[in-house]
């Protein structure tokens, strides 16, 4: 979001943003699957916002739908990098339990594919409506995750895409924001030239 201005009045210090009119991605998840042009669409737009933090050095931490907003223009906005810390930086432990990486619940190192593991579970629910994983398995259980298998008529891809995100294994998943945006790119492109 941008700040416009941050000062100080007879009522204590203010911040300045841009006014957003829409809703955010959780409120939209809440009514139901998107359809699969408006998932990657999103996706996309937070896989360029992730590319830009991660060049920068910062890692999101608390990726959700909550913290995305898709205004009435459809614009993408990422929100609330409270969580967030430069890599270097010591960091505190958190997120919300449903994105959290398998590193985060393990207190292990985390980088840039945190924040992919969240995005792959946000492209997930969207398509989907459901969490990957079935209840009482996964990130809050010891057992290992058993990820539900997602199918995607016409843009297989995208499937595979997804499952590589949610990968237990940090070093299976996509690099970093640029390397999902490059897998997403070509395959919104191809689902905006189809009838």
């Amino acid at each position: 979001i941008t700040l416009f201005e941050v000062g100080r009045s007879e009522h204590g210090p203010f911040l300045v943003f841009e006014l957003l009119r829409g809703k955010t991605l959780d409120l939209k998840i809440e009514e139901g699957p998107l359809p699969v042009q408006e998932a990657v669409h999103i996706a996309t737009e937070v896989a360029r916002g992730l590319a830009h933090a991660h060049a920068e050095g910062v890692i999101h931490r608390d990726l959700k739908p909550a913290n995305v907003f898709v205004t009435n223009k459809g614009q993408v906005k990422i929100l609330d990098f409270g969580m967030a810390h430069a890599f270097g930086r010591r960091r505190l432990s958190g997120g919300t339990p449903a994105y959290m990486a398998p590193e985060q619940w393990e207190d292990a190192p985390e980088d840039e594919r945190t924040d992919v593991f969240a995005l792959g579970v946000m492209l997930y629910r969207m398509l989907t409506g459901e969490y990957p994983f079935p209840e009482g398995q996964g990130r809050w259980s010891s057992e290992p995750a058993t990820l539900r298998k997602l199918d995607v008529p016409g843009a297989p891809d995208l499937a595979e895409l997804v499952e590589k995100m949610l990968d237990r294994t940090p070093k299976a998943r996509p690099r970093d924001g640029a390397a999902v945006l490059g897998a997403l790119t070509p395959i919104e492109e191809r689902l905006r030239v189809k009838p």
